[in-house]
């Protein structure tokens, strides 16, 4: 699954990585997640362009730094692992204009 946006570099906002369609068996449950970003160079950004994620109910929510003078393109990758141990991805594409 993959998602793509753009932002400013002013912005700081969370979208929702929705793994309601993923999470489907009864009682089951996000047990675990990793949000990792690189940038187009392939160069780990996590640290600079992730604030926090959450998990709540089938979702991860991930807020998004503001601030950005790269002006550069981003893939974020969600990973989970539910209770019952299926593991799933989403990638988000994130590109910072002026």
């Amino acid at each position: 699954m993959s998602n793509i946006f753009q932002k400013v570099e002013y912005e700081q906002f969370g979208f929702t990585a929705d793994f309601e369609d993923q999470v489907t068996a009864t009682g089951e449950t996000i047990a675990s997640k990793t949000v990792t970003a690189v940038d187009k160079a392939g160069t780990d950004a996590t640290s600079d362009i992730i604030e926090s994620s959450t998990i709540s109910g089938t979702d991860v929510i991930v807020v998004i730094k503001d601030g950005d003078d790269d002006l550069t393109d981003y893939i974020i990758t969600v990973r989970i692992v539910t209770s019952i141990g299926y593991k799933w991805e989403m990638k988000v594409y994130m590109r910072v204009k002026t």
